[in-house]
């Protein structure tokens, strides 16, 4: 199991961990970033609209974040 994958684990677990959550998600964005033909369109879309961070979500919309992300992986 790599670290993204144990993260995300964690992140997924009954028992919410707030950072754990945060640091999946960021490694995501840096993952899908660095190795799709999209992620550039999406750190141009950061840099020119901005992004609030996710220190700034709440914890509901952290969870949303991740199932949209396990959504897109069954795509």
């Amino acid at each position: 199991m790599t670290g993204f994958q144990s993260k995300r684990s964690m992140a997924d677990d009954k028992l919410f961990e707030r950072d754990l959550a945060i640091g999946y998600l960021t490694d995501s964005d840096y993952k899908y970033i660095m190795e799709t033909d999209g992620g550039l369109e999406l750190l141009n879309s950061y840099l020119q609209f901005g992004f609030k961070g996710y220190e700034n979500f709440t914890d509901e919309e952290l969870k949303a974040e991740i199932k949209e992300r396990e959504w897109m992986e069954t795509q």
